[in-house]
């Protein structure tokens, strides 16, 4: 008789004066193509959970002024052994490609100039797997409102993070006058104005596509 497997469960807490907070996992491909779940679910863990003590925010959520947790569940599904005997983990279409997850890491220290507009290939690579996010503040994050952020950080931020490496060198030879620039940049674009307005297109899409539950969706704003 075969296990079934379910969504990534949370490590157990055995310590009950403790509240919850609500999270979301972005699921990596393998659990989405081969397991059929969606790409965002929400799941409940503990304050005192791991992510809370053990990971740093990310950059471009600090600017933004709701500041992220990101960490990599390490979990891979047996099934995915039975489905891909034979996994060629350097293809973006790996079972542990998590492109989305990806560009809610993209760095954007202004004085670090050298990986303005790229994640840490060492730990955001291709083999990455379900990633676990949750708000550095320990209030609920929705599955709604991940799916928002990191919709804005793949088709919004990075075009134009991208957009600026190609002429700032140029345009801009001595570095202190490139990080005035990058200031700027984050200002105008990594706040809740740019944010706001990818999100409400977001979400009158996905109304208009049937999604009732999209309906009464809130900004992740609304808690800041």
């Amino acid at each position: 008789m075969s296990q079934v497997f379910g969504p990534i469960p949370p490590p157990p807490s055995t310590d009950t004066s403790t509240r919850d907070v609500k999270a979301v996992y972005i699921h990596c491909l393998g659990d989405r193509k081969i397991l059929g779940l969606p790409k965002y679910t929400e799941v409940t863990i503990s304050e005192n959970h791991v992510i809370f003590t053990r990971e740093k925010p990310t950059d471009i959520s600090v600017h933004m002024g709701i500041p992220l947790l990101t960490r990599k569940t390490g979990y891979v599904d047996p099934r995915w052994a039975d489905k891909k005997a034979r996994v060629d983990y350097a293809s973006p279409k790996n079972p542990m490609s998590n492109i989305k997850a990806l560009y809610l890491n993209l760095r954007a220290d202004v004085e670090n100039e050298e990986y303005w507009g790229w994640a840490d290939m060492e730990k955001w690579d291709k083999v990455i797997g379900t990633v676990l996010v949750a708000r550095q503040d320990k209030k609920d994050i929705t599955a709604h409102e991940v799916e928002g952020l990191a919709r804005f950080c793949y088709y919004d931020l990075s075009p134009a993070m991208g957009e600026l490496g190609e002429y700032i060198y140029e345009d801009y030879p001595k570095k202190s006058d490139r990080n005035k620039v990058r200031e700027k940049f984050t200002k105008d674009f990594m706040c809740q104005a740019k944010f706001e307005e990818c999100y409400g297109k977001l979400k009158a899409e996905r109304v208009a596509a049937g999604k009732s539950s999209w309906a009464a969706a809130v900004s992740p704003y609304s808690q800041v």
